[in-house]
């Protein structure tokens, strides 16, 4: 119980930390009601961990080390990517940025 609890605290902390940087995040897919419809908890967590890996990719390409190698002409991509512990599967979610855009 002690590592659901453990766990449990860092989804809202998580979440927190969305919500602290964009309020709108969790009322606009609130408001995307097609990308929950039909989705049990379990998918509509894996759905919150592909977002959060796509927010990751954003956080990695704002860092002064990848803005700096863009900056000096080197060819860096940062891919968003998630693997599910459960099945081992490594998904591609199609989230790439290779320059400032």
């Amino acid at each position: 119980m002690k590592t659901l609890k453990k766990l449990f605290d860092r989804n809202l902390a998580w979440a927190a930390a969305i919500r602290e940087k964009d309020p709108d995040f969790f009322s606009d897919l609130s408001r995307q009601p097609e990308k929950l419809a039909g989705l049990d908890s379990d998918e509509k967590l894996d759905l919150l961990c592909e977002l959060n890996v796509k927010e990751q990719v954003v956080n990695v390409c704002n860092t002064t080390v990848v803005q700096k190698a863009w900056k000096t002409g080197a060819e860096l991509s940062v891919h968003g990517w998630i693997y599910n512990i459960e099945n081992g599967i490594l998904k591609d979610l199609d989230n790439c940025i290779t320059s400032r855009q």
